[in-house]
């Protein structure tokens, strides 16, 4: 077996979850070609999976020396970078990978994520919306993009996007909360509602579901179940953020029923719970 029959064999196994039998063919074809920069670009992105970014580093630049104008490489070498926090060099890299081919979807979206964790919102955007001009089918791309949008107000096309995720894949909670969340923000409680207790169904666990379903509910006029599932969820274990958005929602329910004693305790007790995390 020649060395690229070895290759193409290894790729196989790597495909199919057998790491164990793809590395060390791997690393024969690079005893017999060092300069085989495909078989550091797979070796690299197995070191990676196996989780040392440090040493797929290593791996991944050595195969993007070797050729520089292949854009694959240089995508696994962005991911392993990002990985180690290290985000300016990792948009670099995808920059490059685009460059050399504007149609690759992986990394055009990856680009959009590193732009987003880097702030750069704008660009981000022009990155996800090439994902999608490429392939209008990913998913993620909507989702992030709307969140993008949604961060930046731009809600009619924020709107859209999760729309769109949620057609895709609809089996995905975390679409849903966000075009929930969204059309809340929006006043289109009636739809938002149902989606919420729909949700709750879904995420049982999920205390910011809960809290969204509330709001909803007393911004309908149904101050009573607010108060009820507020009071519910305000007895369980929550994080000082949830419980002080909690505790405020339930004083403005309690308020709405003309408890005002009660209310006054709620937001007191809210507002120390906020005091304690600007202490921190």
């Amino acid at each position: 077996m020649d060395t690229q029959q070895t290759l193409e064999a290894a790729r196989r196994m790597h495909r199919t979850g057998r790491s164990d039998l793809a590395e060390p063919m791997y690393r024969g074809v690079l005893e017999a070609e060092p300069e085989n920069a495909e078989a550091w670009n797979l070796l690299g992105a197995l070191t990676l999976q196996r989780g040392d970014a440090a040493a797929a580093e290593t791996m991944l630049r050595k195969a993007v020396e070797i050729d520089p104008s292949r854009p694959r490489p240089l995508n696994n070498l962005a991911t392993a970078l990002a990985v180690l926090r290290r985000r300016e060099e990792a948009a670099e890299c995808l920059r490059k990978a685009v460059e050399l081919d504007p149609l690759f979807v992986e990394a055009q979206y990856n680009l959009g994520n590193a732009l987003r964790d880097l702030g750069r919102l704008e660009e981000a955007a022009d990155a996800y919306r090439k994902a999608l001009e490429a392939y209008p089918g990913h998913v993620e791309a909507h989702n992030n993009l709307g969140a993008l949008l949604l961060k930046t107000n731009q809600l009619d096309e924020a709107e859209e996007h999760f729309r769109r995720a949620i057609e895709l894949m609809p089996t995905r909670p975390e679409y849903a909360w966000n075009l929930a969340s969204l059309l809340e923000r929006r006043g289109k409680l009636d739809e938002a509602l149902p989606m919420a207790l729909d949700l709750m169904e879904k995420e049982t666990g999920n205390p910011l579901v809960h809290l969204l379903a509330a709001r909803l509910e007393q911004r309908l006029g149904k101050s009573e179940s607010a108060a009820a599932r507020l009071r519910m969820l305000l007895g369980k274990p929550l994080r000082p953020k949830v419980r002080a958005d909690a505790l405020q929602a339930y004083g403005e329910a309690l308020a709405s029923l003309e408890l005002s004693a009660e209310a006054e305790a709620a937001f007191r007790e809210a507002r120390a719970v906020k005091a304690r995390l600007a202490s921190r």
